[in-house]
């Protein structure tokens, strides 16, 4: 396996961990609600005016999902080479079109289905997840949106190595693969029945570069500062 493929990291250079399957973040919509045409297709678009109040976003001080989406904004907004400062005024603008901010991150793709917000902020598999249940919710592919490798890993020093080995075997192999693969996630392992209506490589195509170190870095910062301005 690659390190990484396009922008998306799959494994740790020194094989501390490896991609078990794919996060990618974009917006639920309601086919019933919200024609395909007319539903967001990159995060600017949520700027829009004719979004206010109709826009649900889970908490970024309590949802990865969310924590995820405020740090690669300001990635992508510092790459560009301008400041966190602008970075936040995309936030503050976004926020005017915000209904609620959940604290679960699945209650955006609930609220959708249920006709409640027009778009939700979440992660693939959520709105994919209910579809296969009946519900009417479906997802947008941003352009240049975060995606994850969502990784397994052995905690170094445990008592019993072994069993860390095993789990990570199954969770990595057809079996446990196929078994995160009916539950709507996109996984790596292309032995394995997909489920979702994209691949890896689809979503890859549009991944925004994403500095770990970075992320790793100024995840408590930047989540204080959500916490400050918005909580």
């Amino acid at each position: 396996m690659p390190v990484q493929q396009g922008n998306v990291y799959l494994r740790d250079a020194d094989w501390h961990f490896v991609g078990a399957e794919v996060f990618v973040i974009g917006f639920a919509y309601n086919p019933k609600t919200l024609s395909k045409t007319d539903a967001p297709k990159t995060w600017n678009d949520l700027l829009d005016p004719k979004w206010k109040g109709q826009i649900q976003m889970p908490n970024p001080a309590a949802s990865g999902t969310a924590t995820l989406s405020v740090l690669a904004q300001m990635m992508q907004t510092i790459r560009a080479g301008r400041t966190e400062k602008e970075a936040w005024e995309f936030w503050e603008r976004l926020n005017k079109n915000i209904s609620l901010y959940p604290e679960s991150g699945a209650a955006p793709t609930r609220a959708v289905a249920k006709g409640d917000a027009k778009v939700g902020i979440c992660f693939s598999f959520m709105p994919w997840g209910l579809a296969a249940r009946g519900e009417s919710v479906d997802f947008i592919l941003p352009a240049q949106t975060p995606v994850i490798a969502n990784p397994v890993a052995l905690v170094k020093g445990s008592k019993r190595p072994e069993n860390g080995k095993r789990l990570y075997d199954f969770i990595l192999g057809v079996k446990g693969q196929q078994i995160l693969a009916d539950y709507s996630q996109i996984v790596l392992n292309k032995k394995v029945k997909a489920t979702t209506p994209m691949s890896f490589d689809d979503v890859s195509r549009n991944a925004m570069p994403m500095d770990v170190n970075w992320a790793q870095a100024n995840y408590d910062r930047i989540r204080n500062e959500w916490r400050g301005r918005f909580g």
